[in-house]
């Protein structure tokens, strides 16, 4: 062997060695954690702690505000328009109060934020739990507790939308220097330069966040205890029934709708069952998308096979008449995004361990009650039969491409290679954490254009497909029609979900989906998925402001800190600004662009009646 060779086999080891010394390190500390979280008493709060991550982040983000706030007051200095100089004003106003935020200066935010008064009203979540004792109470505060992880949820996510911030407002400033050709190229040449710093930036953070990810084995055991805790307090009530005794909850489908529309949409209906402790089954009035076998794909029963005949239902409008017609055997509830209760409140006997090691809490509790529609046995079926037929192992990247449906309404259309520059970018992180490997990619589409497409524009990486499933999905009229086009979507997002990175656009509900399950199989899905379009969305996520936002620009809205901002779901899918929400300040009344680096989503728990 040449000493070249052996050079290279000595470092590869020490390489090795030094990875499974942090890992190790790494887990002992979280299994340190685990057993804290556990033994402590149930109402000590989770403390957070910062992470190399977090530091990274941190740093990485106030050099881009620091090399933003010199270059924009640069190019300030050449302009006389009034209209430009008070966009520019504005965006440097937010810039300076960033670079104030530092890691030095969070516990001086958390007293400011701790001190801020925050109302939850009826108008913007349901009651805390089904008893009538809250009936009447139009006020849900958001207490010392809540809070401190609120502040706690913005140090570990606050800085993350804000390149995607500024270059939203280069954007800005480009349309309005259009007619002013002195400034456009200096402008221009201002946008470049901060384009290329987010690149660079958002290249360490990913190979920092691959780095975390190796030794997560901590986050998927919690993820594990969770479900094996709601799994039990599911199967309490989703039983086998029991004609005389059994009370249950219909779950009513009126529309004819895709797969990731049908599972949300009885996701709402899922929980309302756990809350009234009642046996769910689905009915649904166009049964062209159920098939036969619905039950060999689902934990749900189907009305089609409920053996007890039920009469005198009475239909729940809203969360009272649960209450109201509480004596009755069985109840009937319209599957809707926007449920009754509200589908995004996560249990308050989780929420304690599940904000510990979930970025995005409401994201895993959804994802859990999807997966337990699904079924473990059709998910190990799938993955099984998918290691069986292709390669698929970890490394793998998923993407899937929506081509057939609702492009021009709901979303826009993609190139492939905006998806593929995402993949090549996760690649090269990985590969220089881990060295080369072979760069696998399950494709997911509705087109098979889109495959032929890929394998003869990439020739460097893997496809993973099922031809003949994507062929049922190409036609609209056979993909809700036919067993093996049902199969084939349930197929690909179960894959997508078991990838270790995602690419996809988020107003696809196959795509929230996936991400949702993700959380649920790696214990935190935050960092895994990059979308073209908007970011991960449900209905009825509330908001409030860490900063204020005092000089908005044209279509932004004004808000003070702890002002509780509310998601507008259908504008949210359609305009699709990346770093912002559509979103209504509660306090003004004002609907428009929210920048996302300046709120924190609110994480509204729920008492269920079991706890």
């Amino acid at each position: 062997m040449s000493r070249m060779k052996i050079k290279q086999v000595l470092f590869a080891i020490l390489g090795a060695v030094l990875i499974i010394i942090i890992c190790k390190d790494q887990y002992i500390n979280h299994q340190f954690d685990l057993v804290k979280l556990w033994l402590n008493a149930p109402k000590e709060k989770f403390i957070w702690t910062p992470t190399k991550l977090h530091s990274v982040q941190t740093e990485m983000m106030l050099h881009f505000a620091s090399q933003a706030r010199r270059h924009l007051v640069r190019f300030a200095q050449n302009i006389n328009t009034l209209s430009l100089q008070n966009y520019v004003n504005s965006t440097l106003s937010d810039v300076s109060a960033l670079l104030e935020v530092n890691e030095n200066m969070f516990r001086s935010l958390e007293e400011k934020f701790s001190s801020t008064q925050i109302e939850l009203k009826l108008q913007d979540v349901v009651h805390m739990s089904l008893s009538s004792a809250m009936i009447g109470n139009d006020r849900l505060p958001i207490n010392t507790d809540s809070q401190r992880e609120l502040v706690q949820s913005y140090r570990e996510k606050g800085y993350y939308y804000f390149a995607e911030f500024v270059l939203k407002r280069c954007e800005g400033l480009k349309e309005l220097s259009a007619k002013h050709f002195g400034i456009m190229q200096p402008l221009q040449h201002v946008c470049k330069k901060l384009h290329k710093l987010q690149t660079e930036i958002a290249k360490e953070m990913l190979e920092e966040q691959i780095r975390q990810q190796m030794c997560n084995e901590w986050n998927k055991q919690m993820s594990r205890e969770l479900q094996s805790v709601v799994q039990h307090d599911l199967n309490q009530y989703q039983e086998s029934p029991q004609c005389n005794s059994t009370r249950i909850l219909t779950c009513l489908h009126e529309l004819r709708t895709g797969f990731g529309s049908f599972i949300h949409r009885t996701h709402t209906c899922l929980v309302a069952a756990l809350l009234s402790q009642r046996v769910l089954v689905i009915d649904a009035k166009n049964p062209s998308f159920i098939p036969n076998d619905f039950e060999s794909y689902s934990n749900l029963k189907h009305r089609q096979q409920w053996p007890c005949s039920i009469s005198n239902s009475k239909v729940i409008e809203n969360e009272k008449d649960f209450e109201l017609y509480a004596s009755f055997k069985e109840l009937t509830k319209h599957a809707k995004g926007d449920g009754i209760p509200n589908p995004m409140e996560i249990p308050s006997h989780l929420a304690n361990k599940l904000i510990s090691f979930n970025k995005q809490p409401s994201a895993w509790w959804i994802g859990f009650m999807a997966e337990y529609m699904l079924g473990n046995d059709t998910l190990s079926r799938i993955v099984q039969d998918a290691r069986q037929t292709m390669p698929f192992s970890s490394p793998v990247v998923g993407v899937h491409v929506r081509r057939t449906d609702k492009i021009g309404t709901e979303a826009k259309f993609h190139a492939l290679e905006e998806y593929m520059n995402h993949v090549a970018d996760w690649y090269s992180a990985y590969e220089a954490v881990n060295g080369r490997v072979e760069r696998k990619v399950y494709l997911a589409a509705d087109s098979v254009k889109v495959l032929d497409e890929a394998e003869q524009k990439y020739p460097e990486f893997v496809f993973l497909f099922n031809k003949t499933i994507t062929q049922y999905s190409t036609d609209e009229k056979t993909r809700t029609s036919t067993k093996m086009a049902l199969y084939g979507i349930v197929q690909d997002t179960v894959l997508l979900s078991r990838c270790d990175y995602l690419v996809c656009t988020m107003s696809s509900n196959v795509c929230r989906l996936a991400y949702e399950l993700m959380h649920v199989h790696h214990g935190d899905a935050f960092n895994r998925v990059v979308s073209l379009d908007v970011d991960w969305f449900y209905s009825s996520i509330i908001y409030t402001a860490m900063m204020s936002h005092s000089y908005p620009v044209y279509r932004e809205i004004s808000f003070k800190v702890g002002d509780v901002i509310i998601l507008d779901t259908d504008k949210q899918s359609q305009v699709q600004e990346k770093g912002f929400i559509i979103g209504k300040n509660r306090r003004t009344g004002q609907v428009g662009l929210v920048p996302k680096y300046k709120i924190v989503e609110v994480n509204v728990q729920r008492q269920y009646p079991h706890q």
